[in-house]
Order: C-alpha cells, then sequence, then structure tokens
C-alpha cells in the first residue's frame, strides 16, 4: 500500500505528539496537505469478512441446555457412533 501526500510541516518539526499538536491548534485538521482529499478502497474480499465478522458477532450465544443434551446423547452412545450419518446431516444443514 502506498499513502500519496505531503506531511504538514507543523508535523515535522514539532516533536509533541499529534493529538497535543491537535488541541493546541497547531496542526489544521480541517482540510488536507495541498487541497488533496485521501481516500479508501476497500476489497470485496474485506466486505466479506466484515459481513462474517458482524454475522458471528450477532450470533444467539450457545445453550448450556443443548450442550448439556449433547453430552448426555454423547456418553450414552446416541451420538458420535456413525460418522457417516453426521457428515450427511452437516452438509444438509450447510446447503439451507
Amino acid at each position: 500500500m502506498k499513502i500519496h501526500g505531503e506531511r504538514p510541516e507543523s508535523a515535522v518539526t514539532s516533536n509533541a505528539p499529534i493529538a497535543d499538536r491537535v488541541k493546541s491548534g497547531r496542526v489544521d485538521v480541517s482540510a488536507p496537505a495541498g487541497g488533496r482529499q485521501d481516500s479508501v478502497r476497500v476489497s470485496e474480499d474485506a466486505k466479506l469478512l466484515n459481513e462474517a465478522v458482524k454475522a458471528a458477532q450477532s450470533a444467539p450465544v450457545t445453550s448450556e441446555t443443548a450442550v448439556e443434551r449433547a453430552r448426555q446423547k454423547l456418553v450414552s452412545g446416541e451420538l458420535g457412533n456413525d460418522a457417516e450419518r453426521l457428515a450427511d446431516k452437516l452438509i444438509d444443514h450447510l446447503l439451507r
């Protein structure tokens, strides 16, 4: 990634942190240097990743009762015996 543009002179000559210079008015944050505006382009992959993160964050919290039911089925032998059936159910669920 390449960033185009010139650094403001106040940023080059001052050793103060940028937040202090902005508060004191020594840095003009209202207009970009040289009258140019910065822009950002987000790739389709990044947009997809963002949507995936949002979906994961909004997913319901795992139900403790569902986990306990699964544990009991695993202990009793009802769950985990038929790998082919499990694979079929997973594929069916993903294709919905």
